[in-house]
């Protein structure tokens, strides 16, 4: 999973004007979501997320996405605290029209602490989702993310 840092650095040195050259577009964006632990007596917790992406005139509707993001409140997995800090890199897909349909896939790599134990794994990760377009380009989205087998996320990202 080596890939998702890599794909992070590639987005962070493409500079403005370069991107501007090759008809490319640099966004970012902030989430907040619901971290929802699967199964019973699991409580909700609070992720934020910081999004940055890059899509190209010539291939409209397809973006790739890198994201961070941290636990603002531990949910409640198995009757101890979870939090998690995530680093994911995205393909993303978004139908034309003022409300637009999203689909995305990549890889995760995520920092996991639960109780006292810590661990780091990656893996895939997708979601699907809806948005709306504002004229002067602004996005809000609503997303369903798998972050992993027994995790989800439920977000309300703006994109500037």
């Amino acid at each position: 999973m080596r890939i998702v840092p890599a794909l992070l650095l590639c987005l962070l040195t493409v500079s403005g004007g370069a991107a501007r050259a090759a008809d490319w577009s640099l966004y970012w964006g902030a989430e907040a979501g619901l971290l929802l632990p699967q199964g019973e007596r699991n409580r909700t917790g609070v992720q934020a997320v910081g999004r940055l992406g890059l899509q190209a005139a010539r291939l409209p509707g397809f973006a790739a996405e890198a994201e961070l993001g941290t636990t603002l409140k531990a949910a409640q997995y198995r009757s101890s605290d979870l939090k998690l800090t995530t680093l994911a890199g995205y393909l993303a897909w978004r139908s034309a029209g003022r409300w637009y349909f999203k689909v995305r896939g990549g890889g995760l790599w995520e920092w996991t602490r639960l109780g006292a134990g810590r661990a780091s794994d990656g893996g895939l990760s997708g979601g699907f989702g809806g948005g709306y377009r504002f004229d002067d380009g602004r996005r809000l989205e609503l997303e369903f993310t798998v972050i992993e087998r027994n995790v989800n996320m439920l977000s309300l990202s703006y994109r500037f």
